[in-house]
């Protein structure tokens, strides 16, 4: 018995190298390894997608926030503040809404940018929030929705 625990780690390395005989070097990247970052690439694809986004299918994926959110000018605080104008505003600035500590020292302004992070995963971009949303995935539903929340929120 104790033979096979000190093998197990000489296990695990050789299971290891095994996995990895059939990558190349890193001298000569893959065609999968050459791909821009994912953090760098949605930061473009965001601002991309935005100028053929889609409003209207935006407001159909809006209803997954209007639980908590609402949109209108005289709009009651529900679970998250009302989000009317808030584009272009720092964030936790909404008034009548009691905010987090982490939100209110973020330190972030809602753009289309930030709000597409916050909207891929709210904890990330401010750890110690209270909103419970667990992110939405695609960067096009995204851009949707941040295409109808501009429209949708703008003070006139």
């Amino acid at each position: 018995m104790n033979r096979a625990i000190q093998l197990a780690p000489v296990l695990a390395a050789a299971l290891a190298l095994a996995a990895c005989a059939g990558e190349q070097p890193a001298s000569e990247p893959s065609a999968e390894a050459t791909t821009e970052p994912a953090a760098a690439a949605q930061a473009e694809d965001i601002a991309t997608l935005l100028a053929s986004a889609n409003p209207d299918r935006g407001r159909r994926l809006y209803i997954q926030c209007r639980a908590c959110h609402t949109l209108i000018a005289e709009g009651n605080q529900l679970l998250g503040p009302n989000l009317r104008g808030f584009l272009d505003r720092p964030a936790g600035s909404a008034p009548g809404y009691e905010y987090s500590e982490a939100l209110l020292a973020s330190g972030i302004a809602w753009t289309p940018e930030t709000l597409d992070a916050w909207m891929q995963s709210p904890s990330e971009v401010v750890p110690g929030n209270k909103m419970i949303f667990a992110g939405i995935r695609k960067t096009r539903d995204r851009a949707d929705l941040i295409a109808y929340l501009q429209r949708a929120t703008a003070e006139n």
